[in-house]
């Protein structure tokens, strides 16, 4: 081979390695370029959305978790333009992630639509029921108001009519013990009466002046007895005036010319004129002081069991009186039991303990009704009609508390629901998070092994790029 050829040969290689380095270095640039693309372009960004729509995937559920706790209409409206804000965030996030990579999986914002559709609803439920427990709540104090008001009112005039009643009951036993005394001495008085009339008698029958004299030791005893009847101040003028009448006959016997001496003349002159006319007018003025006294017993009478009708119906009504306090105290009683029962409805944490506490405000409120219509009946026995109205107010009242009882009730095992609904929503709020939680991680930890892939091929495409300039 001539020089001009070897020449040639030289030239033709070298240009040919010249040409390859080239080509090897072009290769090189554009793979560089195409991974450093893929570094910057692609993998940094898609990794740092990934990480930004882990942390909207955190603040939605802390929101929603916010949200399920929310106690009123401003606070659930604050935090849902929150959720709303970031359902948009992740939607944006999630179109971002979709142009830098198909591939890559998205959060799925249906999802936490559904959730938040959801505990809106459950939390709508609950303030609805939290604010119908209140206006309830007033209701039934108010009722209660109303029977507390009506109990005060029956115990205030009871009070009084057992004052009235005790006075009456005192009254008509004076009246009553007087009245029998004053009857007493007038039955004593008609005694001695009817014992000068059977004197008169014996008198009359006695054929022998001596047999006389028995019986004017007699009359005077009978005059002495009259005297020993006591007459106070204040006593029917019907005693002192028989007490006189008596004694003015005991001395019309007993005198110098009376009939003891008319009857003893007789016997000496049979002249029984003088006898006859005396003892007519004696048996005239006793006959008519006799039916004075006996006309003024009746009446006495006729008080006396009035008195006594009188002090049995306030005996009666003094009984009532304790019944209806004892059946009123039981009442009030109960309204704070029944009051602390609804309070405990609404504090109930299960549906269990929800039925036990109604089974006692059950009972609790009929028992206050049964007590009420008692009182009713009491009252119409005592003859107390003007009391009539309070207790069919009390029953109204309690009506109006068995209704407000009722939507109370309702509205806990709503709540309940509720909240059984919402520790679902919980429940899934978790489950989602942590789903996307670790969806996130998986895709950061394919990102950066691609970035570390992208980043050893640029190693390697250098590396081939300087190989031919490396050889001996």
């Amino acid at each position: 081979m001539t020089v001009k050829k070897r020449l040639i040969l030289n030239v033709a290689l070298t240009v040919g390695g010249i040409a390859l380095i080239l080509v090897v270095s072009i290769f090189a640039t554009l793979k560089i370029r195409s991974s450093v693309y893929m570094l910057t372009g692609k993998s940094t960004p898609l990794q740092v959305k990934t990480l930004e729509l882990q942390q909207m995937i955190e603040k939605i559920s802390a929101d929603l978790m916010h949200l399920g706790l929310s106690g009123s209409e401003n606070e659930v409206r604050q935090i849902s333009v929150n959720v709303e804000r970031d359902v948009k965030a992740i939607e944006g996030i999630n179109k971002e992630i979709q142009t830098l990579s198909v591939q890559t999986s998205k959060a799925d914002v249906e999802v936490f639509r559904g959730i938040y559709k959801s505990v809106m609803r459950d939390v709508d439920r609950k303030i609805q029921s939290a604010s119908l427990f209140r206006t309830e709540t007033v209701n039934v104090n108010a009722a209660f108001k109303k029977v507390e008001e009506s109990l005060s009112a029956i115990k205030e005039n009871i009070d009084k009519l057992n004052v009235d009643a005790r006075g009456v009951v005192t009254s008509a036993q004076e009246s009553s013990t007087s009245l029998n005394r004053t009857i007493k001495k007038l039955l004593t008085t008609q005694l001695i009466l009817q014992d000068i009339k059977m004197s008169i008698l014996e008198i009359d029958s006695i054929k022998n002046k001596y047999k006389l004299t028995p019986l004017k030791e007699k009359v005077k005893a009978l005059a002495g007895s009259v005297q020993s009847i006591s007459y106070g101040k204040g006593e029917p003028e019907i005693i002192r005036e028989a007490k006189d009448v008596i004694s003015k006959v005991c001395e019309q016997i007993l005198k110098d010319g009376g009939l003891i001496a008319a009857k003893t003349a007789s016997f000496t002159d049979g002249n029984t004129e003088a006898y006859s006319s005396l003892k007519g007018n004696i048996h005239s003025s006793l006959e008519a002081i006799n039916s004075k006294m006996t006309e003024f017993i009746d009446g006495f009478e006729i008080k006396i069991v009035k008195e006594n009708e009188n002090m049995e119906s306030s005996r009666r009504l003094a009984y009532s009186a304790d019944t209806i306090n004892d059946t009123g105290n039981s009442i009030n009683a109960d309204i704070k039991e029944l009051n602390a029962g609804v309070r405990l409805v609404m504090l109930s944490q299960s549906a269990q303990e929800l039925e036990s506490v109604v089974l006692n405000v059950n009972r609790t409120r009929d028992r206050i009704v049964k007590n009420i219509q008692q009182l009713k009946s009491v009252l119409r026995q005592a003859r107390q009609d003007s009391m009539q109205k309070n207790p069919d107010l009390m029953l109204k009242a309690m009506e109006s508390v068995g209704m407000s009882i009722e939507k109370i009730i309702k509205a806990k095992k709503d709540v309940l629901l509720s909240d059984a609904a919402m520790l679902k929503s919980m429940e899934e709020i978790k489950a989602v998070s942590l789903k996307q939680s670790k969806e996130g991680e998986q895709q950061v930890r394919s990102i950066s092994q691609k970035q570390q892939d992208v980043v050893r091929n640029v190693g390697n495409t250098v590396s081939a790029s300087l190989w031919p300039t490396q050889r001996p």
